[in-house]
């Protein structure tokens, strides 16, 4: 079976592909040295609130109940259709 041109994906090139590395790995070493370098001045805190944009929601259960008993422990295995409380 013969693959027709038009399937194959398309690339940016290989020049662009082998420069994203080297960009990325130069940018993160100028961050490292700016930060290291860099003197923070001064920090400012404020006071703050966090105001929803809709009112709040409370989420419950449907159906309350306790568990009486696990029936699998850590690490076990189990098979489909096991019950496990």
């Amino acid at each position: 079976m013969k693959t027709s041109e038009s399937s194959m994906p398309t690339s940016a090139g290989p020049q662009s592909s082998r420069l994203i590395v080297p960009f990325i790995a130069f940018c993160l070493i100028v961050f490292v040295i700016w930060a290291d370098w860099a003197v923070v001045d001064q920090i400012v805190r404020g006071p703050g609130t966090v105001i929803p944009s809709s009112r709040n929601q409370v989420i419950q259960v449907m159906e309350q109940g306790m568990v009486d008993e696990i029936m699998v422990r850590e690490g076990e295995f189990v098979k489909r259709g096991q019950i496990l409380l």
